[in-house]
């Protein structure tokens, strides 16, 4: 769910203090992405832009049962997701081990442009988690 970016960064600054760096980083990550939305998942707020999608360089994956990944780069010391911030790219196999890869998951991040290094990471993720059964 998206949220006010504007209402996040003034939520930073009341909670934080105009001079914290963690607040003016996010300022500054503001006006570097002219896009830059605000989305709320899991109780957590990403930075997330569509701009930033070729410059992209690191992955965070969500493991429950559904497995997603979070593209991101930093930015001043402010990680910037890509919008969505989210991508489905696989389920949990629960006949046994591994994960059993989403159709078409790279064929939408290569539309979406997102960079072919977090492509190639969530590749490698997927393959030493291949899916296989307990006899």
């Amino acid at each position: 769910m998206y949220i006010d970016v504007f209402q996040h960064l003034e939520d930073l600054r009341a909670r934080l203090g105009d001079g914290s760096r963690s607040y003016t980083s996010a300022v500054q990550a503001y006006y570097n992405h002219e896009d830059l939305r605000a989305c709320l998942e899991g109780g957590r707020i990403r930075f997330c832009s569509l701009t930033a999608h070729p410059f992209l360089t690191d992955v965070e994956f969500d493991r429950g049962q559904d497995i997603y990944a979070h593209p991101y780069t930093e930015d001043g010391g402010v990680l910037i997701y890509s919008d969505p911030p989210s991508y489905l790219i696989g389920t949990r196999n629960s006949e046994g081990f591994g994960v059993t890869p989403a159709q078409g998951w790279t064929e939408l991040m290569e539309f979406d442009s997102i960079s072919s290094d977090v492509i190639k990471k969530i590749r490698d993720f997927l393959n030493a988690n291949v899916p296989y059964n307990i006899e």
